[in-house]
């Protein structure tokens, strides 16, 4: 564990744990003092080849940033508190689309979904007339939490213009929508 000095000024930029560190190999409480957004976190796993998923948790809003995909994270929102946790490997209990993240992108969002059984999963991305733009997933998929990235193009890999996109996710009897926006 590290010690660290006392906290900048209020306009001075500073994170660290809950017990005053800025290291921890479980997780806990971030406090975050940022005067300027867009907050860009950078973060390296000691092996990747471990089987482990980490989140940060915005404690205002209980928006959750998954940090298992990649190695940088841009937060548009203003915030304070954050908790980072190990997700625990598992089966979910219901059925659920999560927002995408991030909303707004450029050039790729992701989109996260849980399912508790195994079923046949379509998850579509439409333009706002309705026309269907891009299938991301049309298969079964068993049981879990899944994610799927779409990059911004259609069915013939053409880049799609910024606008408002709406994504929907079909399974077994369970179908829910949201909505994403392009910037360029």
């Amino acid at each position: 564990m590290f010690s660290v000095p006392p906290l900048p000024p209020s306009n001075g930029f500073d994170v660290r744990f809950e017990d005053d560190s800025r290291y921890a190999v479980s997780g806990g409480e971030l406090t975050v003092l940022n005067d300027s957004y867009p907050l860009r976190i950078s973060f390296t796993f000691p092996d990747r080849s471990l089987d482990e998923n980490w989140i940060l948790v915005n404690n205002q809003t209980g928006e959750e940033y998954p940090l298992s995909s990649q190695d940088e994270l841009l937060i548009e929102t203003s915030l304070s508190t954050m908790t980072l946790k190990k997700v625990v490997p598992g089966i979910p209990v219901e059925f659920a689309l999560h927002p995408a993240y991030p909303n707004p992108f450029n050039p790729v969002t992701t989109l996260r979904y849980d399912i508790p059984e195994g079923s046949w999963v379509k998850l579509d991305i439409y333009d706002m007339m309705g026309k269907h733009v891009k299938q991301l997933v049309d298969g079964r998929q068993e049981a879990g939490y899944k994610s799927v990235t779409w990059d911004a193009t259609d069915d013939f890999s053409s880049a799609v213009s910024a606008g408002v996109y709406l994504f929907r996710l079909r399974s077994g009897e369970f179908t829910r929508a949201g909505k994403v926006i392009m910037l360029k």
